[in-house]
């Protein structure tokens, strides 16, 4: 699990969290010179007040040399965003510098096969040179042509989308999306190579999106049967939604290695905000796996009976991961579920 946007490494320890993204703007405002800024011109955003306009403030004054030293006391990893442009030489030296463990590239354009293949290239000489210690993940928001789903993933994860807080309204932030895109992409690929966002719910524009109407570990649930990925300033979480988010952080790392031996399945109904619907994880040699269950916000059906792949016929026991409950079911044809609107369930499941 990781965050972005976040100052603050002693946040992601409070919450488990397992690295800290460095996103754009480490560079300056440029994407020619791959070298820390020491200082920036603040430029007033929206809704936030808290320097003057064209004041300067510190931004790394001493390169990496604190981050990286505030990342190993708080036990957590390193990640650094870049454009897909930057030079072999850059991503190493930064490598050497800031102990980075994974890399986002932006901004591809690759409109033929050359241009492909030098970058592959790129990225496999650097992780080559590093022993695998590194993991470049791919974005696909890109201009089309895009790199795809299915492109680089030995490397490492894709990221799937953006969904802001705020602006702008087309990649506004709603948690029903967010499912519906993920459910989408696991009917054709394994969603667990796939960065699913998590946002913070209380900073999206009440106007435009009911993101504010849903609990915040539902919201997390959702991105569980992929990479979550928190992108957000953490520091400005809620100690409510903090309270709601830590246990399920706790629960789902610790099944969270078994869940990437299984493969990921969509289940139950399109999401639509008024939908049943989740994701089936199941790895074929221990006959286990793990659901996700959710009832949308606007669904008027009270219960569901969601049909599950490979189980059919079988004993199987099913526990509750955040209850600690247990049931079995004999020949297995269907589990039906009761739920309130907007909330979710997570299960293990074992054929016996």
């Amino acid at each position: 699990m990781r965050g972005e946007y976040f100052e603050r490494t002693e946040g992601l320890k409070e919450l488990g969290l397992d690295l800290l993204q460095i996103d754009d703007g480490w560079q300056g405002t440029q994407y020619s010179k791959w070298e820390t800024v020491a200082t920036a011109k603040y430029k007033k955003p929206q809704l936030d007040a808290k320097l003057a306009d064209n004041a300067i403030y510190e931004v790394y004054p001493e390169g990496w040399t604190n981050v990286r030293k505030a990342a190993k006391e708080a036990g957590i990893k390193l990640g650094l965003w870049a454009a897909w442009t930057i030079p072999y030489e850059d991503l190493l030296k930064n490598y050497q510098l800031g102990d980075f463990r994974s890399y986002k590239l932006d901004f591809a354009k690759l409109r033929d096969y050359k241009t492909l293949r030098n970058l592959e290239n790129k990225v496999r000489s650097f992780i080559l040179k590093t022993d695998h210690k590194v993991r470049v993940n791919w974005d696909v928001t890109e201009n089309p042509p895009r790199i795809g789903y299915y492109f680089g993933r030995e490397y490492g994860n894709i990221y799937l989308e953006n969904r802001k807080p705020l602006t702008p309204v087309n990649v506004l932030y709603h948690p029903w999306l967010v499912l519906r895109d993920a459910w989408h992409v696991a009917k054709y690929t394994n969603l667990n190579k796939f960065q699913i966002t998590y946002q913070n719910l209380d900073m999206a524009n009440r106007e435009e999106s009911d993101a504010y109407q849903h609990n915040h570990d539902y919201a997390l649930a959702i991105t569980l049967m992929g990479s979550p990925i928190f992108f957000q300033e953490i520091h400005l979480l809620s100690d409510k939604a903090k309270s709601a988010i830590k246990p399920l952080i706790d629960t789902y790392k610790s099944v969270r290695n078994d869940m990437y031996e299984g493969y990921v399945f969509a289940i139950g109904e399109e999401p639509t905000n008024s939908s049943w619907t989740g994701f089936q994880n199941y790895n074929p040699k221990s006959k286990s796996g793990y659901l996700t269950i959710f009832r949308e916000l606007n669904s008027d059906k009270a219960t569901y009976k969601f049909n599950l792949n490979f189980i059919d016929g079988k004993n199987v026991e099913f526990k509750d991961l955040e209850l600690g409950e247990s049931f079995n079911i004999k020949d297995f044809n269907g589990l039906s579920v009761a739920l309130s609107k907007g909330t979710y369930k997570f299960f293990s499941y074992q054929v016996k």
